[in-house]
């Protein structure tokens, strides 16, 4: 009997050691790959470049934007965000003849960055697709060849849009860090007011806030 201890001991104390690295081994390969999420929201200002039937009309305005992604691939995140376009307004007055024009959008994207690390600066550049919606209404009251015209017209519409960005963040404690972000927008064209208005819209804008990682 004391012999079969002995050996069964024997046995145990080589069979073990072995059976907690296969154990370790199998744990590693199945841990799941924990992804670098991150939540962005920045504040600053677009230049709208728009035409009306050709007409020329550029302003700057108010822009909110909001994001959520997730890294992807080595140094290469893609997010989904949302950027709103401030109200652009034109009003004119002429003699009794009055009109009232305003303007704004909200922008949907699917954007793909890639980021250069240097540390606790991180430059990056990306692009994006996705959708608009611009809401647009004219309110008027004047003469023409004797006949008395007034009343209002509001419309949504929603057209394709494509970005090209650059930017950097510069990292001010373990998961925040300050974002700064640069780009160019072309929406598609689209017509309002019973489709006498061709409206154009490009944009460039300038913003900056706080992206938390988690």
């Amino acid at each position: 009997m004391k012999k079969i201890l002995l050996t069964t001991a024997a046995v145990l104390c080589f069979a073990l050691p072995a059976f907690a690295q296969e154990i370790t081994k199998e744990q590693e390969t199945t841990a799941p790959m924990l992804q670098n999420s991150y939540l962005a929201v920045r504040l600053g200002g677009s230049r709208l470049n728009m035409k009306m039937n050709g007409e020329k009309e550029d302003d700057t305005v108010f822009s909110l934007s909001a994001a959520i992604g997730t890294k992807i691939a080595d140094g290469v995140r893609a997010e989904l965000e949302a950027m709103t376009y401030g109200t652009y307004e034109e009003t004119e007055i002429d003699g009794t003849d009055y009109y009232n024009y305003k303007h704004s959008a909200v922008n949907f994207s699917i954007n793909v960055l890639k980021d250069f690390d240097f540390g606790k600066m991180k430059p990056y550049i990306g692009a994006g697709v996705g959708f608009a919606v611009f809401y647009d209404e004219l309110k008027y009251d004047f003469t023409d060849s004797g006949w008395h015209y007034w009343g209002s017209n509001k419309e949504n519409n929603s057209v394709f849009s494509a970005n090209l960005q650059a930017g950097f963040a510069f990292a001010i404690a373990e998961k925040v860090s300050i974002d700064v972000n640069a780009r160019y927008t072309h929406f598609s064209s689209y017509k309002f007011f019973e489709d006498t208005l061709k409206i154009e819209n490009k944009a460039v804008n300038f913003t900056a806030g706080l992206r938390l990682d988690f």
